[in-house]
């Protein structure tokens, strides 16, 4: 009878036994992501994707890395009602333009020439706890996925 028995150095291994058991060394976590929360101004690097960022409300501006690394992920999302202060996502140069979507509280779909704006803005008085953006290089562009409760509440800019 087999015994399963899982390390992070070996992984999944197979091993005879007269037992049938499971034996885990260490976490097995899937696709976990770590939390951080941001309060004031920061600068990512690629070494930070997968994270998920709970934004403050304050005068926050978040700057990606270049988009060179593809499948370097981002999720923003406001841990509290945005009331007094602008929360913004900047690109590291403007050739790396935004493309995606950004769906809005009244139900629309924001369509714009992404690749006009360098910034993606949690709205101050309009963007509430909840609201996110997604941030996803294609090794050239960031794919913005993002939501907002209110019309207006996450802008391009």
């Amino acid at each position: 009878m087999p015994s399963v028995e899982y390390t992070q150095a070996k992984g999944l291994v197979q091993k005879k036994s007269t037992d049938p058991t499971l034996k885990l060394q260490g976490e097995l976590h899937g696709n976990r992501h770590s939390l951080e929360t941001i309060s004031g101004d920061k600068t990512l690097t690629s070494d930070d994707s997968n994270k998920v960022f709970l934004m403050a409300d304050s005068d926050i501006t978040v700057n990606l890395p270049a988009a060179a690394v593809a499948g370097t992920k981002f999720r923003f999302i406001a841990a509290v009602d945005i009331d007094n202060n602008a929360v913004e996502i900047a690109q590291k140069a403007g050739v790396e333009d935004f493309q995606g979507i950004l769906l809005d509280g009244a139900g629309g779909v924001v369509a714009q020439n992404l690749a006009a704006h360098s910034l993606v803005r949690f709205v101050a008085g309009t963007a509430v706890a909840g609201d996110f953006v997604e941030c996803v290089s294609t090794g050239s562009k960031w794919n913005i996925k993002a939501a907002g409760r209110a019309a207006g509440g996450i802008i391009f800019a």
